[in-house]
């Protein structure tokens, strides 16, 4: 799954615009979080692991 640059912010941020700056501050915001989504280049953002719904 990816999500574009507004649909990750519109489910994070609802209300407010979609800006590079926004993710920088996101970012930020989560600390040693901030690794659990990663740049698609050209197009947008995915989970650092897709959760396969099982128990491992």
């Amino acid at each position: 799954m990816v999500l574009l640059l507004t649909e990750l912010l519109r489910r994070v941020r609802p209300g407010r615009g979609a800006d590079e700056h926004a993710v920088t501050c996101l970012r930020a915001a989560l600390g040693p979080c901030a690794s659990l989504f990663r740049t698609v280049p050209q197009r947008g953002y995915r989970p650092a692991t897709e959760p396969d719904g099982g128990t491992r």
